[in-house]
């Protein structure tokens, strides 16, 4: 009968080492992309929720929604890598409502620059001050931490093609939000 165990024999012991070492490896790269990951959509939630904010303020919600719907592949972003590092649920779900919570912070803050400091209007530049830093942050983290990631876990062609996937959803929803006169 087959075992769960492995019998490692005097010459296989390096083999396993080589093994427990490439884990080891792997987990920590894990952690590492959770933790950029976290950092990043954390600073990167501060000013998108300016942007829900502003955008729900000119009577455009074309903007919130789309802001609502990416939320969810934010939240995976972070507690998928932080649990396959941890295997801890908890530390998941906290860390992505910590990261989360930076949002409500961004949009208070508008609230405070138009309510507070009696804001009448605010100039094009600063709408696109804070959608430019929003967009920035995302495109520094997957262009350094992302894409190499993927590239080093998948063949080129496989990493390519999700990327193409992923520009033609994104041309479609702009598409469809023009075409809707969002």
């Amino acid at each position: 009968m087959f075992s769960n165990q492995e019998n490692v024999e005097e010459g296989d012991s390096d083999s396993s080492e080589a093994l427990n070492h490439h884990d080891s490896q792997k987990v920590s790269s894990l952690e590492r992309i959770s933790f950029v990951t976290f950092l990043a959509l954390t600073i990167h939630n501060f000013p998108e929720g300016l942007a829900t904010f502003f955008g729900g303020g000119t009577g455009s919600f074309a903007v919130p929604v789309a802001i609502a719907m990416h939320n969810i592949p934010e939240g995976m972003a972070i507690a998928v890598p932080f649990y396959q590092s941890s295997g801890s649920v908890w530390g998941a779900v906290k860390n992505t409502f910590w990261a989360g919570l930076a949002q409500p912070i961004g949009a208070a803050f508008g609230w405070f620059l138009i309510a507070i400091c009696r804001l009448e209007g605010l100039p094009p530049f600063v709408y696109g001050a804070v959608y430019a830093s929003t967009a920035g942050v995302m495109v520094c983290v997957s262009i350094m931490e992302l894409l190499p990631e993927a590239f080093a876990g998948a063949t080129p062609m496989f990493v390519s093609l999700w990327v193409f996937a992923g520009f033609a959803l994104m041309e479609c929803s702009i598409i469809c939000l023009n075409a809707s006169g969002a």
